[in-house]
Formats: structure tokens, sequence, C-alpha cells
């Protein structure tokens, strides 16, 4: 489990005088000695100030790289200014791990699905662990209370009237996972001449053949 940054925080004495000293608007108890920790503790889980931040959930088709870790610690900053500033704060991270892309990856590894997007999925966990990311929640969109949450979700958006039944033309990118529309396909060439379609934005391929169902 992860630690609380300011459980961590409150095991350096400097760093425990220093926010003693200022005290945070008066909302922080005075620590003059390294054995206060639990009142800051108390003072970083019993805010009545919530607040949620989240990185993206992270897709499982490769493994992780800077960028990632990027994101992630932008988020934990955030995460632990929030909790020195009194807030409730849950810091949730994870894997997204569906897709035509991914299941494309996993076939190009030779692996079953869901063997694909756990091994991956860990490796993103232990780079954020050696990173000392401090999420609250850790989420894989193939556990069973994400399905379960999904659905409830479904299931209230359909007694509502809000889904239907329809068809939709038109060019898609798989790498972007997006619908293109006419002005953002352009005339290229492959790297054997051939003539094909790609996408203005991105630079990838779009299937000759377009048609797509919803």
């Amino acid at each position: 489990m992860m630690r609380s940054p300011c459980c961590f925080l409150s095991r350096a004495r400097t760093v425990i005088l220093r926010l003693s000293s200022h005290a945070l608007d008066g909302r922080l108890p005075r620590v003059s000695s390294i054995n206060h920790c639990q009142a800051l503790r108390r003072f970083c889980t019993e805010s009545s100030k919530p607040y949620y931040i989240t990185t993206p959930i992270f897709y499982v088709n490769a493994s992780p790289h800077i960028g990632h870790v990027y994101s992630a610690v932008t988020a934990d900053c955030l995460h632990r200014y929030k909790l020195l500033k009194g807030y409730n704060s849950r810091f949730a991270t994870g894997t997204d791990e569906h897709g035509l892309k991914i299941q494309q990856a996993a076939s190009n590894a030779g692996k079953e699905p869901l063997s694909f997007c756990t091994e991956v999925s860990e490796s993103f966990r232990h780079v954020f662990q050696r990173c000392s990311i401090s999420y609250t929640d850790y989420i894989r969109t193939t556990e069973q209370r994400h399905r379960q949450a999904v659905e409830q979700f479904w299931t209230v958006l359909h007694s509502k009237g809000f889904l239907y039944k329809g068809t939709y033309e038109g060019w898609y990118s798989t790498p972007d996972e997006s619908f293109l529309t006419p002005a953002q396909v352009t005339d290229s060439t492959d790297s054997e001449g051939r003539q094909i379609k790609v996408s203005t934005e991105s630079g990838h391929k779009v299937p000759s053949i377009n048609p797509m169902q919803k």
C-alpha cells in the first residue's frame, strides 16, 4: 500500500518544523517534535473538504514511458499540495484495457488479451511505485468493480431513454480511436509507394473501407 504523502513528509523533522511554523493559515497544529506525527496524519485525513484528482487511465498497448510518468508526477504534486492545505484528497490512476489497438497489440505479442493487459498494467504500477507516486487508488478497467459501475451507468442511461441503436459511416483511425471528417483525411503514399489515406492531424493510416456502425 502506498504511504500518505503527509505521513511520509512527517518523518523529516525539518519539514515538520517548517510546516508547524507556517501553520497553514492557522489550521495546521503546531508541531515541536517528531513525536507529533499523528497530529499531522489527523490533519490530512479528517478534513471536511474533499478533493479528487486523476491522471488519464493509460492504454496498455505498450509499456509506460516518460510521458506517463510526467502525467503521474504532475497529478501527485497537486495531490500532495492539497493534503498539506487540509483537503481530504483522493488521487486515482490506472490503466484502460479495452479497444481494437490493444487487441492488436496483444495479437502481435502472441498473447491472450487479458494476460497481455495484466502484464503491461503491472509494469505501470511498478514504475509509479519506483517513482513514489502516492496514488490512493489504482484502477484497471478489466476489474469487476469497474464493470459493475459501467453496467450501472449504462442501465441508468437506458432507463432514461438516452441510448438508441443507429448507424454511422465515416473514416475511422484505429490508433487515434477517432472518427474523422473528410477534411481530416488526405491522400498520401506508404513506404512501397501505394496510395493510402491518412489523418491530417496524426499522420496515421486510415483504412480505405470506411463504414463504421455504432
